[in-house]
């Protein structure tokens, strides 16, 4: 199985999702989705993980949402579905050119939760996060053309579309 070099970017989204707080760690290796549709899976390009991790709301509005586990979650996009007990690695599917949504619908004894992942452009990421800065004005503008001599020579038909490293289904947002 192949992994994209974006996993990188994955991990370092959940460590910044993550923040201050303490994650329950996943104790179950990374499942694979099962496509639905052949064309889904002969169109995959790799392989990412993706973090799905419930939460409960601890007051409307708020932020400090505590972690829940053991909600049972079903992931579907075009072509794709999996089924996990919260927290849980999934490997999800790079598609290039452009890839859809993600629908996530969790759910315990007593509630329901869900949300939408949306695919990002891992392709132009990469390049945004390469071309760094430096050296003062010069720097700026030799970067700036750097970059945009990358992003103009790239094939947009070709860049890598991935899911984000960690989603987060809150239950009880919707509770008045």
């Amino acid at each position: 199985m192949k992994f994209s070099k974006t996993w990188l970017l994955g991990l370092a989204a959940v460590s910044l999702s993550a923040g201050c707080m303490q994650l329950a760690e996943i104790e179950t290796p990374p499942q694979s989705v099962t496509f639905t549709s052949k064309q889904a899976q002969d169109n995959a390009a790799g392989f990412s993980q993706m973090a799905v991790r419930s939460f409960v709301s601890t007051e409307k509005g708020r932020k400090d949402d505590q972690e829940m586990l053991g909600a049972r979650c079903s992931v579907k996009g075009r072509g794709f579905k999996a089924d996990v007990v919260t927290p849980a690695l999934i490997k999800m599917p790079i598609y290039t050119g452009a890839s859809s949504p993600a629908d996530i619908s969790c759910r315990t004894d007593k509630d329901r939760a869900s949300t939408t992942v949306k695919p990002f452009n891992a392709t132009l990421a990469r390049i945004n996060a390469t071309q760094s800065s430096g050296g003062g004005l010069l720097g700026v503008v030799v970067t700036a053309a750097v970059k945009g001599m990358a992003t103009a020579a790239r094939d947009p038909l070709k860049d890598e579309f991935n899911y984000p490293g960690m989603a987060r289904v809150v239950f009880g947002v919707g509770d008045e």
